[in-house]
């Protein structure tokens, strides 16, 4: 149930998004739609080895993914220590594509945790970009992120 809420949710920004950019510089994408569960709603999550990072005040980490030719399915799972009071940004990148952000509350929580799967097109192999951003930081915020894409 919960679940559906986010979907229906992020339905919600996608349309509107359509209209009016979520903020400036923002571009939500409407042609590839992005499921927003809980981080234990994640089903493929434990398959890919978790990246350690940290970042500033407006600084971006970027990495990069490729996805195969047999994968249907892509998992993001973005989590950070929130009682530092500290805000980060999920930018995903889809090959030939405009950045999506995703935010802490785009799952009805400000709980540090964001987590976001999507189906993939199979036949070619792909390359996606993930960023973290520092949305609102101070000092320095570490992260912990999983990007997975399967079958």
């Amino acid at each position: 149930m919960r679940s559906l809420i986010a979907v229906l949710l992020l339905l919600m920004i996608l349309s509107v998004g359509c209209i009016v950019p979520v903020t400036a510089g923002e571009i939500v994408r409407t042609d590839i739609v992005f499921e927003v569960p809980g981080t234990d709603e994640m089903s493929g999550i434990t398959k890919a080895p978790p990246v350690e990072g940290s970042v500033a005040q407006g600084e971006t980490d970027y990495y990069t993914h490729y996805v195969s030719t047999t994968d249907t399915k892509l998992e993001l799972s973005l989590t950070w220590d929130r009682s530092t009071g500290n805000d980060l940004d999920l930018i995903i990148v889809p090959p030939n594509g405009s950045a999506t952000y995703i935010h802490d509350q785009n799952d009805g929580r400000t709980d540090g945790k964001i987590a976001v799967r999507t189906g993939l097109q199979q036949g070619a192999d792909t390359r996606w970009r993930v960023g973290v951003e520092g949305a609102a930081v101070t000092g320095n915020q570490q992260y912990t992120l999983i990007i997975n894409s399967y079958a």
